[in-house]
């Protein structure tokens, strides 16, 4: 476990980092109170980014345990990458291999909070918290991970977040069609490409997005950047 303490100064660096740098949209996602939300999302629209700085504000700020949860090392040491960044760590390049060895990585920070990055195989029987489930829709068993991030979040100060860019999966499908189905208390969200062009994001340009169009099939670009799921016959 890696201890993190972080004086006033660094907490309102945070705070003010929120404020100077998160767009519009990315403000929306974060003001949503609910205890289930849902992003789909065009590919590279900040999401790890605000979701890991939303995670560690929350947790500084109410001293709740926070749980980023994948079955992939990749999509979890992405995740990762953008907390450390927040909080300008160094010295942590094993971490992907801790995710492969050790199936978790964890912080706790100094008002006793615990920030944990966990592999969905990992011993999670002291975990509750906060949880976090990005890129759901690339996993080899959405449902699964559906299932240990409500397991993980069943207290009632707990929620949980779920974004993902849509892939080709029947078992991802059937996992967004349930866990976006009406109930109370759930907030679902779609933002595109195209919904960045008209917001005031700077990541991309009406040409930059003409070029990215054009050199993709067009079904591809309709699932990688318009949010369009196209599921494969089960």
């Amino acid at each position: 476990m890696h201890k993190i303490n972080l004086g006033d100064n660094a907490v309102r660096n945070l705070n003010q980092l929120f404020i100077d740098t998160a767009f519009n949209y990315q403000r929306e996602w974060f003001k949503q109170g609910c205890r289930t939300r849902h992003l789909t999302k065009t590919r590279v629209c900040g999401a790890d980014w605000l979701f890991s700085l939303e995670a560690l504000l929350d947790a500084l700020h109410t001293g709740r345990d926070q749980i980023f949860l994948a079955d992939d090392v990749g999509t979890l040491d992405n995740a990762h990458h953008y907390f450390a960044g927040s909080l300008g760590l160094d010295g942590f390049e094993g971490t992907r291999e801790s995710f492969i060895e050790d199936k978790a990585t964890v912080y706790r920070i100094s008002n006793g909070a615990q920030i944990s990055f966990l592999m969905v195989d990992a011993l999670m029987a002291a975990y509750s918290g906060n949880v976090y489930v990005p890129e759901y829709a690339w996993a080899n068993n959405p449902a699964l991970l559906m299932k240990m991030a409500s397991s993980l979040a069943c207290h009632k100060h707990h929620r949980q977040t779920y974004y993902t860019t849509p892939s080709r999966s029947f078992a991802a499908w059937q996992a967004y069609q349930k866990i976006t189905a009406p109930k109370p208390d759930t907030w679902s969200g779609v933002i595109t490409i195209e919904d960045l062009l008209n917001s005031d994001c700077t990541l991309y340009t009406k040409e930059r997005v003409d070029s990215i169009r054009s050199s993709m099939q067009p079904d591809h670009f309709e699932m990688a950047y318009m949010c369009q799921w196209q599921p494969a016959v089960a």
